[in-house]
């Protein structure tokens, strides 16, 4: 299937809207907001808000915090020490 777009442009990625950066995260849209509040990155095309897909996964790489869920993640695994002597 061929395009009329440049070879440059047909490989590059779409912008995304808050619906799609809520599924990516899988999240309510009300969420995605206070995110960018927060320091998400996004940019305005007129009213439009959108995200750069890469930005998005920069700022989850950036501020992934494994101490938070690991204790959960071991426990759900049953291999913390909650509960044993």
């Amino acid at each position: 299937m061929e395009t009329n777009l440049p070879a440059e442009t047909a490989n590059e990625e779409t912008l995304w809207t808050n619906e799609d950066v809520a599924k990516f995260f899988r999240c309510t849209v009300r969420h995605v907001q206070n995110l960018q509040k927060g320091g998400l990155p996004y940019f305005h095309l007129g009213r439009l808000v959108r995200f750069d897909p890469e930005e998005v996964r920069l700022f989850v790489r950036s501020h992934r915090d494994l101490r938070i869920n690991a204790p959960r993640r071991l426990h759900r695994l049953g291999l913390s020490d909650r509960g044993r002597k």
